[in-house]
Protein backbone atom coordinates (compact mmCIF):
# COMPACT_ATOMS: atom_id res chain seq x y z
CA UNK A 1 0.00 0.00 0.00
CA UNK A 2 1.37 3.64 -1.16
CA UNK A 3 0.70 6.14 1.60
CA UNK A 4 1.16 9.73 0.58
CA UNK A 5 2.19 12.20 3.69
CA UNK A 6 3.35 15.88 3.17
CA UNK A 7 6.75 15.99 3.99
CA UNK A 8 9.05 19.64 4.70
CA UNK A 9 12.66 19.32 6.49
CA UNK A 10 12.46 21.91 9.03
CA UNK A 11 15.40 23.73 10.85
CA UNK A 12 15.33 25.32 14.19
CA UNK A 13 14.70 28.57 12.86
CA UNK A 14 12.02 27.72 11.33
CA UNK A 15 9.20 26.34 13.54
CA UNK A 16 8.52 26.43 17.40
CA UNK A 17 8.17 23.51 19.82
CA UNK A 18 4.35 24.93 20.25
CA UNK A 19 4.14 24.42 16.21
CA UNK A 20 5.06 20.46 17.10
CA UNK A 21 2.11 19.96 19.56
CA UNK A 22 -0.17 16.97 18.22
CA UNK A 23 1.92 16.22 14.72
CA UNK A 24 3.26 13.52 13.91
CA UNK A 25 6.93 13.65 13.09
CA UNK A 26 9.59 11.47 11.59
CA UNK A 27 12.93 10.46 12.36
CA UNK A 28 14.74 9.30 9.72
CA UNK A 29 17.24 6.60 10.65
CA UNK A 30 19.12 6.40 14.08
CA UNK A 31 21.95 7.22 13.75
CA UNK A 32 24.36 8.69 16.75
CA UNK A 33 21.61 10.92 17.92
CA UNK A 34 18.29 9.59 16.73
CA UNK A 35 17.16 8.36 20.23
CA UNK A 36 17.79 12.02 21.39
CA UNK A 37 16.09 13.84 18.46
CA UNK A 38 13.15 11.32 18.90
CA UNK A 39 12.83 11.85 22.87
CA UNK A 40 13.53 15.64 22.58
CA UNK A 41 10.61 15.78 19.79
CA UNK A 42 8.29 13.80 22.42
CA UNK A 43 9.23 16.20 24.86
CA UNK A 44 7.67 18.84 22.87
CA UNK A 45 4.23 16.91 22.78
CA UNK A 46 4.70 15.44 19.03
CA UNK A 47 4.10 12.03 18.14
CA UNK A 48 7.46 10.42 17.09
CA UNK A 49 8.05 7.63 14.76
CA UNK A 50 11.18 6.67 14.30
CA UNK A 51 11.62 4.79 10.86
CA UNK A 52 14.50 2.46 10.30
CA UNK A 53 15.81 0.81 7.00
CA UNK A 54 16.54 -2.85 5.95
CA UNK A 55 19.00 -4.48 8.26
CA UNK A 56 18.62 -1.54 10.87
CA UNK A 57 16.13 -2.60 12.93
CA UNK A 58 18.02 -5.42 14.68
CA UNK A 59 19.94 -2.09 16.16
CA UNK A 60 16.78 -0.49 17.94
CA UNK A 61 18.08 0.09 21.66
CA UNK A 62 16.49 -2.75 23.67
CA UNK A 63 13.57 -0.25 25.15
CA UNK A 64 11.90 -0.13 21.71
CA UNK A 65 8.58 -0.25 23.85
CA UNK A 66 9.70 2.36 26.50
CA UNK A 67 10.23 6.03 26.09
CA UNK A 68 8.56 6.76 23.09
CA UNK A 69 5.80 3.69 23.35
CA UNK A 70 5.19 0.65 21.89
CA UNK A 71 5.59 0.47 17.79
CA UNK A 72 7.27 3.92 17.86
CA UNK A 73 9.96 1.94 15.63
CA UNK A 74 8.78 1.34 12.13
CA UNK A 75 10.88 -0.30 9.61
CA UNK A 76 10.65 1.06 5.94
CA UNK A 77 11.36 -0.42 2.92
CA UNK A 78 14.74 0.61 0.81
CA UNK A 79 17.09 -0.65 -1.45
CA UNK A 80 18.22 -4.38 -1.27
Amino acid sequence: MDVRVDSKVLYEADITADELQGKRVAVLGYGSQGHAHALNLRDSDADVVVALGPGFAARAPADAGGPLGGGAYKKIRGRP
